[in-house]
């Protein structure tokens, strides 16, 4: 497949373009699954912390090469515009998106529990897209498509997983961390480690989603915010509790 596509004097490239996609039906959807609660300020809240993640993650993502090799501004600076990130630069990307969205909900003091349920909805979304866009690529592509796909069914089917609870992120934990997981037992060729690097990846998210609970409980109160406050803003959260206070 090739990588660039070009439109008159425009040359696009494929791989951005994907990212683009990928990233806006995520958002798009994480943005649905808000607005069926009704805590609107709260909403408006992480809806703007997911904005800033997702566009810190694309700078550092792009532009990571700078970072690495500062001496690309002077040397190449019209190829600044034609840099895409690879592996290296996307753990970059995500570091930084972590930092900047603990950082926004350390100032609000907002437990971490909507968001991780909400990104669970929003990453098999962006995952689908992505591979829907490179599904020529290799067959693991059409694997994880499918893989996205059962996920999102199963979150749309699961009437227990409430936003908020944690329950959602611990459910897409382990189901992709797994299924991932299995899927590069059988793609990838055996080497002489025990895992690669993307299984050992896979395999802690597994266990992340087994001890869901306790990690959310210890980030929101090492990191974000007083117990006291947590329960308040969790409770903000429920539907049924803002029912019956109604």
């Amino acid at each position: 497949m090739r990588d660039e596509l070009h439109w008159g004097p425009f040359t696009l490239q494929w791989s951005m373009l994907s990212w683009i996609a990928a990233f806006l039906a995520g958002y798009g959807l994480i943005y649905l699954i808000f607005k069926r609660h009704k805590n609107e300020q709260l909403n408006n809240e992480l809806l703007t912390i997911i904005s800033n993640g997702l566009f810190t993650f694309m700078i550092v993502w792009k532009f990571g090469a700078v970072i690495l090799d500062i001496s690309i501004i002077w040397t190449r600076p019209l190829g600044l515009l034609l840099f895409t990130g690879g592996l290296q630069e996307t753990y970059y990307g995500i570091i930084a998106a972590c930092l900047i969205v603990l950082y926004s909900l350390r100032k609000r003091s907002i437990s971490i529990r909507p968001l991780a349920d909400a990104l669970s909805w929003g990453i098999p979304g962006s995952v689908c897209v992505y591979q829907l866009f490179n599904l020529k690529t290799s067959p693991l592509s059409i694997y994880v498509f499918i893989l996205a796909v059962v996920i999102l069914l199963g979150l749309f089917l699961i009437k227990t997983l409430n936003l908020g609870s944690g329950n959602t992120a611990k459910w897409f934990c382990i189901s992709f961390g797994l299924g991932m997981l299995l899927l590069s037992l059988f793609a990838q060729p055996q080497v002489k480690s025990l895992l690669t690097t993307d299984q050992i990846w896979f395999a802690a998210m597994v266990l992340s989603g087994l001890f869901s609970n306790p990690l959310l409980n210890f980030i929101d109160c090492s990191f974000i915010v007083h117990p006291n406050l947590r329960k308040e803003r969790d409770s903000m959260m429920d539907p049924k509790e803002q029912d019956n206070g109604g």
